[in-house]
This record gives structure tokens, C-alpha cells and sequence, in this order.
């Protein structure tokens, strides 16, 4: 049975936590992992910027040869999905903070993210806290995050912690810790829906069995695939949906 092939893009490591989701959600699909450390992290950069780097990046992957496109990155889905799903000719898909979550909610996000109108609208109902190099402080530990301690600085009781941010969610224990009343949200799992809805409407089945996916070095192109395949397997040796226990019920 053929595969559907799906291209997953972020600037750096944080995008391997939705890889991993994907890969056990949908073991009938076959998943491809691009990131661009040269321009991680992405949080500090313009939108113009921002444009410019995705498109580079999707072209240079032929993102055209795929059967869709899943940004794994929150600064990239809240500033330039919608003008990626008019650039390319394959669908976009995006991991977007959760809209709907009742009670106190702290988002923690990029300064991009925070700038974009997505997140000016949740921040009308939840508290924003930017963070501006926690993203690249665990790139750039990813092989050692015990001494990572995020500053959070934000004061008072939450019902909700949202990741705004893939990279955030390997310090995700942290949070608990953090804010131990608190549900934690990262937005996969409302990719995860939209996704579904799309391959169930796709000219493949996805119902017939299909062996458990194994990932391999195969499934990683681009400069980093080396890097990217030994933080896979660092993380998520046994590749399965318990490596961390987040939520979404968005």
C-alpha cells in the first residue's frame, strides 16, 4: 500500500517532540524531519525574515514532492501558516496553542509568537509570558537539560500551562513541578485532529494494518539530519505516545 508522505519543518530540535507524536499516530503515513539550525532560533525573528527563511527551506526540501507540509514550530504556525498555505501547492498544517481553555491560563511563547494576531487574541483571555532565549538555551543543551531551570516570572495560581513552543516541551516536568495544580498543553494534539480529518479524506486507507514504524536515519534530511537523528534517539528510544505526559483537549 502506498504511504502518504509528509514533510515536518522547525528551526531546530523542538519539532522532534510533534515528529514522535505523528509517527504513532499515524503509522500508515510516512513522516520526513527538516530543521535549520543556521537560523534557529526563529523567536527573534521578524516576519519578513521569517517568510523568507521558510520558503528557502521548503524549497531547497522539495516540499512540493510531499503530501503535505507540518510545521512543528509555534512561532512559524502563528506568524506565517496562513501565507505558507498560499505560497505552496501541498497542504499546511500548523501546531497552534489551544484556544479554548477554561480557567487561568499562562502561555509561555516566542517574541514572535507573542507579536503575531493569533496570540494577541488568546492574550485578551490568557497571561503571555515571553520567553526570549529559553528556546535556544535547550537547543543548545539538548544533549544535557539538567541544569536548564526556565525563569518564568509569572506570578499567581494557573489551571493551565500552555507550551507555546516545541522546544519548551522538554522541559515539560519542570513545569509540572512548576505549577503542580496545573494542566500542561503544548497544541499536538489539536494537529493531530486536523491531520486525521485530512488523511481520512485521502485517497489511501488508513485502516489497513500496518506494522509499527520504526524511525530510522532515512527519515531525517538536510544538514541535521545526524544531529536530529541522535536527539530522536536520545528522547524517544522506544517510540511510543507515554514519552511525556502532556494533554490537549482542544
Amino acid at each position: 500500500m502506498d504511504k502518504l508522505r509528509f514533510l515536518v519543518y522547525d528551526s531546530g530540535v523542538g519539532g522532534l517532540n510533534v515528529f514522535a507524536r505523528l509517527f504513532c499516530a499515524f503509522p500508515c503515513c510516512d513522516f520526513y524531519y527538516v530543521s535549520d539550525s543556521v537560523n534557529c532560533p526563529y523567536g527573534l525573528k521578524t516576519e519578513k525574515e521569517l517568510k523568507s527563511i521558510a520558503v528557502e527551506v521548503l524549497c531547497r526540501s522539495c516540499a512540493g514532492s510531499y503530501d503535505g507540509v507540518i510545521l512543528a514550530c509555534n512561532t512559524l504556525s502563528t506568524t506565517v501558516l496562513s501565507y505558507l498555505k498560499r505560497r505552496l501547492t501541498r497542504p499546511v498544517f500548523g501546531v497552534l496553542p489551544p484556544c479554548a481553555l477554561k480557567g487561568e491560563t499562562l502561555l509561555l511563547c516566542t517574541p514572535r509568537s507573542a507579536k503575531s494576531a493569533y496570540i494577541k487574541k488568546l492574550s485578551l483571555r490568557y497571561k503571555v509570558v515571553e520567553q526570549d532565549d529559553l528556546a535556544k538555551v535547550v537547543e543548545d543543551n539538548i544533549f544535557d537539560l539538567d541544569h536548564v531551570v526556565p525563569d518564568l516570572c509569572a506570578e499567581g495560581e494557573f489551571d493551565n500551562i500552555v507550551l507555546g513552543c516545541t522546544h519548551y516541551i522538554y522541559l515539560s516536568g519542570r513545569f509540572m513541578a512548576a505549577f503542580p495544580r496545573a494542566e500542561i498543553y503544548d497544541g499536538t494534539e489539536g494537529l493531530l485532529a486536523r491531520l486525521g480529518r485530512f488523511i481520512e479524506k485521502s485517497e489511501y486507507s488508513v485502516t489497513t494494518f500496518c506494522t509499527p514504524p520504526k524511525v530510522g536515519l532515512d527519515n531525517f534530511i538536510g544538514k541535521d539530519k545526524y544531529r536530529n537523528y541522535g536527539v530522536f534517539c536520545k528522547y524517544f528510544p522506544k517510540l511510543t505516545q507515554t514519552f511525556y505526559k502532556i494533554t490537549d483537549k482542544s
